[in-house]
């Protein structure tokens, strides 16, 4: 399973969501598919897509199993998951490129100092990948270096890091 995005607030009254997905080529694998899975309570549980659709800068997405907003709402904020099998070969090829592609999603605590945020994306650069983590409203660019890495629990979805001092003060 391949952790996609979320599920954001609700969207009027028929238990439409905001659909939050980390990569934009994302949206293509969601359009080819009948089935996503929402994780809630450590389970993954299967839902049919009834429709997608765009309402101004949003993207909704309503669900067969949850036609009302009552329904929808005990799912607003989980996370989303596509098989690997569902998902867009470009976006295969985009992530197999990448050591650490796997990690997107989880949280990063740094055992250094009290920093702790959500991975959104992964990029390459020259000399390491780097690891787009948000902090609030803010995006800081942390280097996936093995020695900073402390450990990688993949159970609990997250990465603990030893970062240098100063790194994220600014």
């Amino acid at each position: 399973m391949i952790n996609i995005g979320k599920l954001g607030k609700l969207h009027g009254v028929q238990g439409a969501f905001r659909l939050h997905i980390m990569q934009d080529a994302y949206l293509d694998s969601i359009l080819e598919t009948e089935v996503i899975f929402l994780e809630k309570n450590g389970q993954m549980i299967p839902c049919f897509i009834n429709e997608i659709k765009e309402s101004g800068p949003h993207i909704l997405i309503t669900f067969e199993e949850m036609p009302t907003r009552e329904a929808a709402l005990p799912f607003t904020n989980c996370q989303l998951f596509l098989r690997a099998s569902d998902i867009v070969e470009e976006v295969h090829e985009e992530s197999e490129s990448l050591e650490y592609a796997y990690i997107k999603g989880f949280n990063l605590v740094d055992l250094t100092t009290d920093f702790k945020g959500i991975i959104k994306d992964i990029e390459e650069y020259p000399q390491q990948e780097m690891a787009i983590v948000q902090k609030g409203d803010r995006n800081w660019l942390i280097p996936l270096n093995p020695d900073l890495i402390d450990q990688i629990d993949v159970e609990s979805r997250t990465i603990f890091m030893k970062l240098p001092l100063g790194l994220t003060d600014m």
